[in-house]
């Protein structure tokens, strides 16, 4: 025999004749208050129902041992009642102590007010006391109710801990547990396990567990169970609803004969209510809140409360409680190939109001920053969210990239440097947070769950979609609804997005490797992974690959990739591949999935390959869950042809990823463009550029983005008049101040160009040689004159031309189309050689020419040249 710490190797192993005789031992010598009297019924209903229901001297039965195990709680009121009757030393106090005498320590936290115990089986409060003028009881912990299947400290159907995780199910997990601060005003200590960290407080006077929940981006769901006095309980069994109104801010019951109550004050801590239940003696509530949400727990008396429940200490409560937690970070990811440094807080923080030049990285641990943020760094998301993503400036980039060890990299943050939603500033952070900064994989998208138009241009869209679902709470309420598919890819990734919005439902994205190959599966209503009721009828599509994203705005929420290898089995390869997603909506309808599948998983050709003339066919629907009774339906795209519904898909999109049959992915231009060459003209002020591909006449066409200077000397700059993308698209002619005999360097910045991605260049330059400048020895054997430029021309152009050896007069006149003569440039003797004359688009009156076609004729004597002028609006 022995409790069920002894089956599990463990605890002190006594029997039940020992622990029996050990609280009585305990309560004897325990000061006499109703507490005491409170374990004396512990002690008594276990035992009673033990002899009782035993058999007749053989061992005793399963449920029998069931309340035997549950004597050793009458410890705790033991000990409790020491507390109740003033004989600890101290007025506060968080220690380990094994008060219930199983050989396992408990956490046992007190005031002047409340005594609270914690099991580390589910980091629940199974325990707590409250006292004050006239009063001492238990609030939470109904041991008299039988133990419905447990020997050990479990919950069940009778028994709810305070603080109880049941959502992710925590609730009979193991969990860590510490003491921060052990003595003083106020107390505290955390408890952990896995994703979720909860920290209590107990401040001298306050009669409540101040409680603050770090749960990542997940849900919690939170149990406690309220037995308030347990021994007016046995006799009466009254509890009265205490609840804060519609708004919901504090939920609990009193003891209408002795005033005992226990309830979650919830203010606006962030958590909020959800359900109330009951059993045997013990009504309890259930809260969620998400990311990170405090309330209190309150223990002790309460007035009456009104018709509605609502109590005058915890309406008092309830307004002092408002959200005061600062946001936390915890993680940020550097992605090169973008220049973008994503950061993940704890809550949603505002994304306006981060400075950005207090956000700096410690790459070698020694709490010192080797790069911080600059100025010319911006931030990318246009609303709140729990992720901020952050274009860096060149000099960032260059910095981060110089590190000789990037795997150390530590977050630094300045106090303030980032605030939540409520305004709450961001403590200094330093190295000792240990909050890493993790150097990205070289994806050419930001995985980040938003479609950054950069990243995600219109022509990487495969499908766009209309807001068409079926599933939409109305026409005016987007709920579950895709706005599109994205395929775009690299030389090692495809890269797929869909993007949207799903709420309480989830999406699959079907993918088609060989479309009219004998590969993959037609029929996907037995599969063992995502089974939704799928089958394919559109022509030569079978599904080869599937992604899942279960979306319910909750703590399960996540993708999953997986392989069809039949069609009932699949092969889970999530690991394989790079994905993330925004279920909680931090996005909208630029949220969603992205995902970066290396070739070598999809394909299996190797590195980079795919099979030889490569397709790729892909649908993406709507599902309902959970298994197997989930359906696909609402919304699909490409969308089903008319007369046919889902779960059968109908349709699908086709991609070619190698039209040239080389077997690899055809390459996408995603470098900027580039100066190929620069070159001196035959008149000292023009240049003519050359770059390495089409570019923008938008970008070309801006003298602004050019600079030219002298190369051995920088400081010798020329005047950039006009710039002019010629009709090749690739050469650009620059007229500038007169240039002289020496090497120039012309440098090009936000030239933009013409591919899918408009990729625009920071910066590129080329040198060349200026013109001769001396007097020319040989002179032209005719008139010559150059066409104008600009050509066409908004405003000012200019006129070159050359005279023969000779004298006469010269003229230089613009004419209209009807032979008019508007303006006279010129009239009189000039040398032979090379001149050059200003226009200002006016006529003889100063009046603009008005947008149309003119002629420049030049005359000497009998010679005319005459050339044609364009004026632009």
């Amino acid at each position: 025999t022995g409790t069920g710490a002894c089956a599990n190797a463990g605890g002190n192993c006594k029997n039940h004749g020992t622990i029996w005789n050990d609280a009585h031992f305990a309560l004897q010598n325990a000061p006499n208050n109703s507490i005491r009297e409170t374990g004396w019924y512990v002690m008594m209903t276990n035992l009673h129902e033990t002899a009782w229901h035993d058999y007749l001297g053989g061992p005793l039965s399963g449920w029998q041992r069931q309340y035997s195990a549950h004597i050793k709680n009458a410890n705790i009121y033991a000990e409790a009642a020491k507390w109740a009757g003033g004989q600890y030393a101290s007025a506060t106090g968080a220690f380990f102590s094994d008060i219930d005498n199983d050989g396992y320590n408990e956490l046992v936290m007190h005031n002047d007010r409340v005594l609270a115990v914690f099991e580390a089986n589910g980091g629940r409060c199974t325990h707590l006391f409250a006292k004050g003028a006239g009063y001492n009881y238990s609030v939470i912990g109904i041991d008299n109710a039988y133990w419905a299947g447990t020997e050990g400290d479990y919950n069940d159907v009778n028994h709810v801990g305070g603080l109880s995780d049941v959502g992710p199910n925590y609730q009979h997990d193991l969990y860590g547990m510490a003491v921060d601060i052990a003595a003083g005003n106020t107390v505290q200590a955390t408890l952990t396990h896995s994703g979720v960290k909860k920290v209590v407080k107990l401040t001298l006077g306050q009669p409540y567990l101040d409680c603050v929940y770090r749960v990542g981006a997940n849900t919690q769901y939170i149990q406690s169970g309220w037995s308030p006095d347990v021994v007016d309980l046995l006799y009466n069994a009254e509890m009265v609803r205490v609840w804060g109104g519609g708004n919901q801010t504090y939920a609990g019951q009193r003891n209408p004969n002795t005033a005992a109550t226990g309830a979650y004050v919830l203010g606006t801590g962030g958590a909020t209510h959800n359900i109330e239940f009951q059993s045997t003696l013990m009504k309890a509530d259930e809260i969620s809140g998400t990311q990170k949400f405090q309330f209190y727990i309150y223990a002790g008396a309460t007035s009456v409360p009104n018709g509605g429940g609502q109590i005058a200490e915890l309406e008092a409560l309830k307004t002092q409680l408002t959200d005061q937690l600062a946001p936390e970070a915890l993680s940020g990811t550097y992605f090169p190939a973008t220049r973008q440094l994503a950061l993940t807080f704890d809550e949603a923080v505002r994304y306006n109001e981060i400075i950005l030049t207090a956000i700096a990285i410690d790459a070698n641990n020694n709490g010192s920053a080797e790069v911080t943020l600059d100025g010319a760094c911006t931030v990318l998301n246009t609303g709140n969210a729990a992720t901020i993503t952050i274009q860096v400036s060149t000099a960032v980039h260059n910095a981060i990239q110089a590190l000789t060890d990037k795997s150390q990299m530590r977050l630094l943050l300045v106090s303030n440097a980032v605030k939540d939603a409520a305004g709450n500033g961001h403590v200094a952070l330093t190295n000792t947070g240990n909050v890493p900064v993790s150097y990205g994989p070289p994806t050419l998208i930001t995985l980040d769950g938003r479609f950054d138009p950069a990243e995600w241009p219109a022509c990487a869209i495969a499908v766009s979609d209309s807001l068409d679902s079926q599933w939409n709470a109305a026409p005016n309420n987007i709920t579950n609804e895709i706005q599109a598919v994205y395929a775009t890819w690299d030389s090692t990734y495809l890269y797929l997005g869909v993007r949207g919005i799903v709420t309480g439902n989830s999406w699959l994205l079907y993918l088609d490797t060989d479309p009219g190959g004998p590969n993959g599966q037609v029929d996907l209503r037995a599969t063992n992974a995502w089974e939704r009721g799928v089958q394919f009828t559109a022509p030569g599509f079978r599904a080869d690959w599937q992604l899942g994203a279960y979306q319910h705005q909750g703590p399960f929420d996540s993708q999953s990739f997986f392989k069809i290898t039949s069609a009932t089995t699949t092969q889970d390869s999530s690991a394989v591949i790079l994905k993330a997603f925004d279920p909680a909506h931090a996005y909208g309808l630029n949220g969603g999935t992205e995902l970066a599948v290396p070739w070598s998983v999809l394909y299996g050709a190797g590195a980079g390959r795919v099979t030889a003339n490569a397709q790729l066919g892909l649908v993406a629907t709507l599902c309902y869950d959970p298994e197997p009774t989930g359906e696909a339906g609402g919304d699909q795209a490409p969308s089903n042809t008319a007369g046919v519904l889902a779960p059968t898909l109908n349709n699908r999109v086709l991609i070619p990823l190698d039209q040239n049959g080389d077997g690899y992915p055809d390459l996408i231009d995603r470098q900027a463009p580039a100066l190929a060459a620069a070159a001196a003209t035959s008149w000292d002020s023009v240049i003519t550029l050359t770059f390495n591909e089409p570019v923008t006449a938008a970008s070309a066409n801006s003298p602004s983005r050019y600079t030219v200077f002298e190369t051995a000397n920088p400081g010798a700059t020329l005047d950039v008049e006009s710039a002019t993308l010629q009709p090749d698209q690739v050469h650009v002619v620059l007229r500038v101040s007169p240039m002289s005999y020496v090497g120039y360097t012309v440098v090009a910045n936000g030239i933009r160009d013409q591919s899918c991605f408009s990729n625009v260049v920071s910066q590129t330059s080329a040198q060349f040689q200026g013109p001769p400048v001396a007097v020319e020895t040989t002179l032209p054997g005719s008139l010559e004159l150059a066409a104008p430029f600009p050509n066409p021309a908004r405003g000012r152009t200019r006129f070159d031309y050359a005279l023969p050896q000779g004298s006469g007069r010269v003229t230089l006149d613009v004419y209209d189309l009807h032979g008019r003569r508007l303006r006279r440039l010129f009239d009189g003797e000039q040398s032979a050689g090379r001149h050059r004359i200003e226009f200002d688009g006016r006529d003889d009156r100063g009046d603009a020419l008005a947008p149309g076609m003119f002629f420049v004729r030049l005359s000497r004597g009998a010679e005319q040249r005459v050339k044609r002028l364009i004026v632009m609006p």
